[in-house]
């Protein structure tokens, strides 16, 4: 069987493992571990979420990319970056917060997951976000006054939009 290079690869129309064009994320290592496959828009966008929080977090996130949408895990790095943003998500003070680390916390931890980076989940509440996720009801209850305040047209703003005509 013939080698074909990432590049190549993308060029043909393959992933480097006979998929469809999409992210390939492995194991830092000598063999270069198969961890996630997901699909080119999904890697863009966990990779621009994940990186842009690195940067917010001031954090190494330990995902070093390399040739054509190929991203290398670093277990060590990856594991401190993602229990980093669990404590954010966990002392997040405003609704707001919750729901933008919700939408790449759940995908970092299903990573680390198949990374087997065991994850220090320090407090019943991390524990069960790890083992299950965003809970709406949890979200709902931290949400912040501008999240819950009702806008104008809303059926609980009547009031404000009495007298008005469309």
């Amino acid at each position: 069987m013939a080698r074909v290079s990432c590049a190549a690869a993308a060029r043909l129309g393959h992933g480097m493992h006979g998929g469809v064009v999409g992210y390939e994320f492995t194991v830092r290592g000598d063999d270069d571990e198969w961890v996630w496959a997901p699909s080119l828009r999904t890697g863009h966008v966990f990779m621009g979420a994940a990186t842009a929080l690195a940067r917010v977090l001031d954090v190494p996130c330990g995902l070093a990319e390399g040739a054509v949408n190929w991203v290398k895990v670093d277990p060590v790095p990856y594991a401190a970056f993602v229990e980093t943003a669990l404590e954010v998500r966990d002392r997040a003070s405003t609704g707001e917060l919750s729901f933008l680390l919700d939408g790449v916390v759940p995908l970092m931890i299903m990573l680390a997951d198949n990374v087997g980076v065991r994850l220090d989940a320090d407090t019943e509440e991390k524990r069960a976000y790890v083992e299950w996720g965003p809970q709406p009801a949890v979200r709902g209850a931290r949400a912040s006054q501008d999240m819950t305040h009702p806008g104008p047209g809303r059926p609980d703003r009547a009031d404000a939009s009495a007298g008005r005509t469309p």
